[in-house]
């Protein structure tokens, strides 16, 4: 059956028509078809991907056409992984080389017999992905000899050196091969004896099941003779009564003689009808005799088959005890080899040693030549002493010459543990490949773990950040407490300046109405003023005048409007200081207004939304927790480890899929160009007139819409929260498997068997196998070879349909290999390949083994194909 992994030519999901057939990606293409109907072996694709990996292919194109193959073709998962491992290793290599490592191919210079005794002599070590390569391999020998051959007069005998333990690796590798052609001839064989034993098993099996059936009729047969039998002794008892009646009858009377006759008559046609039970007897005699010679062929058959039986066991007995054997050389071979990585390392170490002994004894010339320049000096400043310094300079001198000797011997000693380096490093390249597999899963860890301390700093920088903005905001509390008070402070002393001033007016003016009138003050403050006395000074405040008296001279005039202006500006910032302060310290503000909106209560759980007449339907989902992935170990790593995951908050989810009236919307409002779609008529091609209004196949508004990228989706999502006010989002893959297994922990909502999956979504049915022969379909029929209306089938316990099959959907998560490091609280993962995000459920094109809950796709984030729709979230107000 086909898998829907991205089948296209073209990089990033689309078929490259320019293409040529015989570039290295379409030759990996043909070999992978070819491996996987059998054509080829999993030993020549290995072959044929390394071949193509050393003659410049690039490992990422071909790591696209794998992708690519999935949806055509899964590979088995031994082989997927293992094509996989190769690829992701020559990347990781290859992006080593181009960014710290020399070119390969630079020549070696040769060094001067100074530098021999200067300096130790660097040994050169090839890349990791250069050991299955034989020309890098004799380069590294020719460069070991040039390196570590201290004399040139002894060139010859290293270059011969080199040769054998060139000639001794291949001899192992092809040693090794022809031991790999054994085994997989071993497991070929192996497989056919157990076919071979299944086989004469079934017709063991049928020929005891023919044996119990011709017992059971050889038993009626029996039951039947017996039955016969008991009647002709019947008979026969009746017949010897008649003829002794009749004979007494005969000799009483003769009157009896007539019925005598008729007696012998009927003993006759008795006698007749006895025969012919006897004949019948024989008869039945002669067929329970032929059975049961029939039964001894039969048993003598068996026999013989059992006897195949167990020459064959006994020869798969022997297969057994030879894989066993292999096993155990293998086993030998790795303890060797193990060993001689321990002797590897005690040479290091002893090398390590000797570089150290000659570092000193160099340090020590140095120091003895140094001291030999300071005797010649000496020398020629103190003549009368020469005698004895010359003797210790001869001293001096022998023991440079001894040091000198001593460093020619370890120079030596350094070059017989350097040859013996190289043969077992010769002998442990056998072993590269997997440590090269161990170092790929140790950067994978280190790659891991570089993310956990990338999220680790990230949370801590956050922590630190909310730390900063709390303290800046408590400072910034405390300002404004402070400044409140400042303003209180201000507030007071305005309110005193006031009284005082207001106090200064009121006695001059009662003193000037006291003079001009004997009245009472209170009289003459009431009383209308004169013409021809000044009116006091007026002031106008929103459309009410009131009267002011003229302050003395030196007197601060503080007006009303002053005053109110002030106590507002207070009263403010009061108020915003007692906001920041009621904020900082989380209390809840327990009364905003006298008059307060009651809160709208959030849809319960199963309640539809529908925000306007062409929006999607939501139904509400509530709150739970699930676990995510599985642990059964079968399983895909893609979908491990097994972990919780908690949705906090209730959420919406669309009903059905996005359909084609409800994206047609979208589509008039934006004019949004999506042409060009991936299509599916016996193989997937990219057909540029394709669009999500025409798939392929024909279908009406209520069908779910396809040829909708992600790109798409998220602009379909954005839309709809600017038209209606709500939000609209793409769900997280967690929150998507959540729903798919809508309460439970089950991966598909139908039996076993499959027989009832057509009464529950529409996926790869009977009816698509008709219409393309070689599909891997479920044993049932829906009805649909391609997409089927929204709704046709039975919902889920949450109220959804067609969670799976019918069409993939996109979520929001860029994609990750696996659920290492994926969040726990249901929101989307945002740490991997964005470029690619992940799709879940499934589609009409899906055969059994990727129509479940938690399966787990991806694509680019600009593909469209007639298999991908869109399914969206819209938040919830808590």
């Amino acid at each position: 059956m086909i898998h829907e992994k991205n089948h296209l030519n073209k990089p990033g999901g689309r078929a490259d028509k320019g293409a040529k057939s015989n570039s290295p990606a379409a030759m990996f293409e043909k070999v992978l078809r070819a491996f996987e109907i059998g054509d080829l072996t999993f030993a020549d694709l290995q072959a044929t991907l390394k071949r193509q990996l050393a003659d410049g292919a690039a490992p990422d194109e071909l790591l696209k056409i794998l992708r690519r193959r999935e949806l055509i073709e899964p590979l088995p998962e031994y082989a997927h992984e293992e094509i996989l491992g190769v690829l992701e290793a020559k990347m990781q290599a290859s992006t080593a080389r181009d960014g710290t490592a020399a070119p390969a191919a630079a020549p070696i210079p040769e060094p001067s017999a100074a530098e021999q005794h200067a300096a130790p002599t660097v040994i050169r070590m090839p890349s990791p992905d250069a050991d299955s390569d034989e020309t890098a391999i004799s380069r590294l020998i020719q460069a070991l000899a040039a390196d570590w051959d201290p004399e040139p007069a002894v060139g010859t005998g290293a270059a011969a050196a080199a040769t054998a333990l060139d000639s001794e690796y291949k001899a192992m590798r092809v040693a090794l091969s022809e031991r790999d052609d054994d085994l997989v001839a071993l497991r070929a064989e192996h497989a056919r004896v157990l076919g071979l034993l299944e086989a004469r098993a079934r017709s063991a099996a049928q020929l005891e099941g023919d044996l119990h059936g011709l017992a059971a009729e050889l038993e009626a047969t029996r039951n039947a003779l017996q039955l016969q039998q008991s009647k002709t002794r019947e008979i026969d008892d009746a017949l010897n009564k008649r003829i002794a009646d009749e004979e007494a009858a005969r000799a009483r009377s003769e009157d009896v003689a007539v019925r005598s006759e008729q007696a012998l008559r009927s003993a006759e046609i008795y006698q007749m009808e006895l025969n012919a039970l006897h004949e019948s007897v024989a008869a039945r005699d002669s067929v329970i005799d032929e059975a049961r010679r029939l039964l001894a062929e039969r048993d003598a058959a068996l026999d013989q088959m059992r006897r195949a039986l167990a020459e064959r066991d006994a020869q798969v007995a022997a297969l057994h005890e030879s894989l066993a054997a292999r096993d155990a050389a293998l086993d030998q071979m790795r303890r060797a080899l193990a060993e001689r990585d321990a002797q590897v390392a005690a040479l290091h170490e002893s090398l390590a040693a000797r570089d150290a002994a000659l570092d000193q004894t160099r340090r020590a010339l140095a120091e003895r030549d140094a001291q030999m320049a300071a005797l010649q000096q000496e020398h020629a400043q103190m003549a009368p002493t020469i005698e004895s310094r010359a003797q210790s300079a001869a001293k001096l001198q022998a023991d440079l010459l001894a040091a000198q000797t001593r460093g020619a011997a370890l120079e030596a000693d350094l070059a017989a543990a350097r040859t013996a380096l190289a043969a077992e490093q010769g002998k442990s390249r056998q072993l590269d490949g997997a440590l090269a597999e161990k170092n790929a899963l140790n950067g994978k860890t280190l790659s891991l773990q570089h993310s956990l301390d990338e999220r680790n700093t990230q949370l801590a920088a956050l922590k630190q950040e909310h730390s900063k903005i709390s303290a800046a905001f408590m400072a910034r509390a405390k300002t404004l407490e402070s400044e409140l008070q400042g303003a209180r402070r201000r507030i007071d002393t305005l309110s005193s300046e006031l009284k005082k001033s207001r106090d200064s007016a009121a006695a001059p003016a009662a003193q000037r109405a006291a003079a001009e009138s004997p009245r009472p003050a209170v009289a003459a403050a009431s009383a209308p003023a004169p013409a021809s006395t000044p009116a006091p000074a007026l002031e106008a405040k929103g459309g009410v005048e009131i009267a002011e008296f003229a302050p003395p001279p030196r007197a601060r005039r503080w007006t009303r409007a002053t005053i109110v202006r002030a106590m507002g500006a207070c009263a403010v910032v009061a108020a915003v200081a007692i906001g920041v302060w009621i904020f900082a310290h989380h209390a809840p503000s327990t009364k905003v207004s006298e008059v307060s909106a009651a809160p709208v209560p959030a849809p319960a759980p199963g309640a539809v939304i529908r925000d306007c007449p062409t929006c999607p339907a939501f139904t509400v989902l509530p709150a739970g927790r699930f676990k995510q992935g599985s642990a059964e170990s079968s399983s895909s790593a893609s979908i491990k480890p097994l972990h919780w995951v908690a949705i906090s908050q209730p959420f919406a989810m669309s009903t059905n899929a996005v359909t084609m009236a409800e994206f047609g919307a979208f589509i008039a409002a934006t004019g949004r160009d999506m042409q060009g779609c991936d299509t599916y008529d016996g193989q997937w091609k990219h057909q540029q007139g394709n669009d999500w209004r025409n798939p392929g196949f024909e279908q009406t508004g209520a069908h779910p819409v396809t040829c909708a990228s992600w790109s798409d989706a998220k602009a379909y999502a954005q839309w709809l929260s600017a038209k209606t006010g709500h939000g609209y989002r793409l769900p997280s893959a967690s929150e998507w498997e959540y729903a798919a297994r809508a309460g439970g922990s089950a991966v598909q909502p139908w039996s076993t068997n499959g027989s009832d999956a057509c009464l529950n979504a529409n996926v790869a049915d009977i009816s698509a196998a008709r219409r393309y022969p070689g599909w891997v379909a479920f044993a049932c029929n829906d009805g649909y070879v391609y997409t089927a209306p929204v709704g046709s089938f039975k919902a889920s316990a949450f109220g959804l349909n067609d969670m799976l099959g019918n069409v993939l959907q996109w979520t929001e998560d860029c994609w990750s290999a696996n659920y290492v490091g994926a969040p726990v609280d249901g929101s989307a993962r945002r740490d991997g390949n964005c470029a690619e995000h992940e799709l879940r459920g499934g589609s009409w094109f899906s055969s059994p083994d990727y129509v479940r809950a938690d399966y787990r796709n991806h694509f680019a984030a600009d593909y469209r194909a007639s298999s991908v729709g869109i399914r969206l979230v819209r938040d919830i107000a808590p």
